[in-house]
């Protein structure tokens, strides 16, 4: 749901307003769309902060653009089945969770939670779902808690009665920067007036996306969320700047859980328009 304002900006043409055609790739995570922005396969990617910044730390040239979403507290959670055992965040002690991929937002997010409860990282066990098939994984068996964003979160709680355990977003990582747009030095050295006109669009199409009737009608219209669904999630923050100094929070909380060996520095990697 972070990228919400980027359909947005292709249904309303607001790219080509700038004179940019932008076609889209969808790929399943960060994971696997940094390394192809790496290898030059993609001019801009859309993706978790973890993986860009664990890109840049191994010494890939990586440089972000501009913000996706922020997390607002209720937007994201861990959740179990409704009959679970699994009361509070420690009782997932030597448990299985699942996540969309291993050494991402999701699992930082989580971490942070489990350690302010007293459970180290390597006392649970990660598992990778795509969000589509988290819940019915769940379900399944497969793993005993999950890390659910919207609208993936809301849909569970209608089909299952998925039960929160925990917001990952609070506390130490509440408001925490999710996801952004990065591409590379060397596009932004040849290319600058293509990546200030691709800022100003989405810039426009974040704003926009600020207004709840307008992401809710467009959830439904570009991402396929069902109605009841899209009626009740919680929807993402949006900035329309981008603020090296907030997604330090993420380099941060990588360097405390080992994600990256030495400290980033974040403004280091921000292009501002």
């Amino acid at each position: 749901m972070g990228a919400a304002p980027l359909y947005l900006a292709l249904e309303q043409g607001l790219f080509e307003q700038v004179g940019l055609s932008v076609r889209l790739s969808e790929i399943q995570s960060g994971e696997f769309a940094v390394p192809s922005l790496v290898r030059g396969e993609l001019d801009i990617t859309f993706s978790n902060y973890v993986s860009l910044i664990g890109a840049y730390a191994e010494g890939e040239q990586t440089r972000i653009i501009a913000e996706g979403s922020r997390a607002a507290e209720d937007n994201f959670a861990v959740v179990t089945l409704p009959d679970s055992a699994f009361t509070h965040t420690e009782d997932l002690n030597q448990e299985t969770i699942g996540v969309n991929a291993i050494d991402n937002i999701a699992t930082l997010m989580t971490n942070s939670k489990l350690s302010a409860a007293g459970v180290r990282p390597d006392q649970v066990t990660y598992r990778e779902f795509d969000f589509p098939h988290m819940a019915a994984s769940l379900k399944r068996g497969d793993v005993d808690a999950a890390f659910l964003p919207e609208p993936f979160l809301s849909q569970a709680k209608i089909e299952y009665a998925a039960r929160t355990m925990f917001a990952p977003a609070s506390d130490a990582t509440a408001g925490i920067p999710i996801d952004g747009y990065a591409t590379m030095n060397g596009f932004v050295r040849d290319n600058p007036r293509t990546v200030r006109a691709f800022q100003k669009a989405l810039r426009e199409a974040q704003r926009q996306c600020a207004d709840d009737s307008v992401l809710r009608g467009l959830l439904q219209r570009a991402l396929k969320v069902e109605p009841d669904v899209a009626a009740v999630l919680s929807p993402s923050r949006y900035p329309i700047t981008l603020h090296a100094r907030s997604i330090q929070r993420v380099a941060d909380l990588m360097r405390l859980f080992g994600a990256v060996q030495n400290p980033v520095e974040v403004k280091k990697m921000v292009v501002q328009s």
